[in-house]
């Protein structure tokens, strides 16, 4: 039978196993035992190695604690200085002044640090919303380079990405940008960027019959129509 570490009572213990116990200042009745062979029992080992190790985690993180606060203040900080002044038993300038010049190094390097991360989000939001607009513009039939460059320009501020989720707004109010961009290159402003149908007489989408404007020709060949394209929207040439 196995003995029980701990018991509130020795009414029901054998007498010759009673002097195995001793009462604790709880009240309870105490296996009377060697501490290390305890550690060593089977059950009890896990939980000291896994003691032993958190005791040792917590001392290697207050060491990194203590290391980044020397780091953070200035070479003149003094720790018992700054214990006055948080008590507010000191009013002398130079100190408050260290305490201004601490607070100001340390709120610089949050900024710093924040400025960051806001800068890597909005990369990474625009390499999205560049991918997005130019698997749509190949799916609609807008490949020519130089074209899928300037559509991508008119488009592009168009897009929101309030949250993971990007949209746009061609005019019909917010949709998905693959759905926006097949309706906005079927409209009047995005045909012309559209890669003419092979054919003898196919001129794009303008079913044969070219658009003359002064410059270039959005139902001619590619040149003809980047002259178009330039001349209809000149804002894409800065």
């Amino acid at each position: 039978m196995a003995l029980k570490l701990v018991l509130d009572s020795l009414d029901n213990v054998d007498e010759a196993l009673k002097a195995l116990y001793v009462e604790h200042s709880d009240g309870k009745f105490h296996l009377d035992t060697d501490a290390d062979s305890v550690r060593g029992h089977r059950d009890v080992l896990p939980l000291a190695n896994a003691y032993d190790r958190t005791k040792t985690d917590l001392a290697t993180v207050k060491g990194e604690l203590a290391d980044a606060k020397k780091k953070a203040a200035p070479d003149d900080f003094d720790a018992e200085t700054w214990k006055k002044l948080k008590d507010g038993k000191t009013d002398d300038a130079a100190h408050q002044r260290q305490l201004v010049e601490l607070r100001k190094t340390l709120e610089g390097e949050r900024d710093e640090w924040k400025g960051k991360y806001e800068g890597e989000v909005t990369k990474g939001k625009k390499a999205k919303i560049n991918a997005e607009l130019t698997d749509a513009l190949s799916a609609s039939g807008i490949t020519n380079p130089s074209f899928v460059k300037a559509a991508r320009a008119l488009l592009e501020p168009r897009v929101a990405m309030d949250t993971d989720d990007a949209s746009m707004d061609i005019g019909l109010g917010p949709m998905g940008i693959a759905e926006a961009v097949k309706r906005w290159a079927a409209g009047d402003e995005g045909k012309s960027f559209v890669a003419p149908a092979k054919g003898d007489n196919a001129k794009g989408n303008d079913g044969g019959h070219q658009q003359k404007t002064t410059k270039g020709d959005f139902g001619g060949d590619t040149k003809a129509r980047t002259a178009a394209i330039a001349a209809k929207f000149p804002e894409l040439e800065a």
